[in-house]
């Protein structure tokens, strides 16, 4: 277009890109499979629900202030998630061995 910079139209923020929605759409099937077919017990304790959760909310709100928060808070979480489960096979196996 000329006459316009090339950011102004990188500024338009009443359009959601088409990428934004379609992978919103793949990620939302996506964990309602993994929900539906996965392993039974609790959702908020399955990373791939965690992560997908997170894709969601970078797809929708990655330009946001809390972006940054929101994904270390995520990571954070993870973390969480991992230490739980793996601290007591860990130290199961440190009683076994010394």
């Amino acid at each position: 277009m000329k006459g316009r910079a090339p950011s102004d139209r990188s500024m338009n923020t009443s359009r959601v890109p088409r990428r934004a929605v379609v992978e919103c759409a793949l990620v939302t099937l996506l964990l309602v499979l993994r929900v539906w077919l996965g392993p039974a017990g609790h959702p908020w304790t399955d990373w791939v629900v965690v992560v997908g959760l997170w894709w969601l909310l970078t797809a929708a709100a990655m330009n946001s202030r809390g972006w940054p928060a929101a994904t270390t808070c995520t990571m954070a979480y993870l973390l969480g998630i991992h230490l739980f489960r793996s601290l007591p096979t860990a130290l199961a196996w440190w009683e076994h061995h010394h």
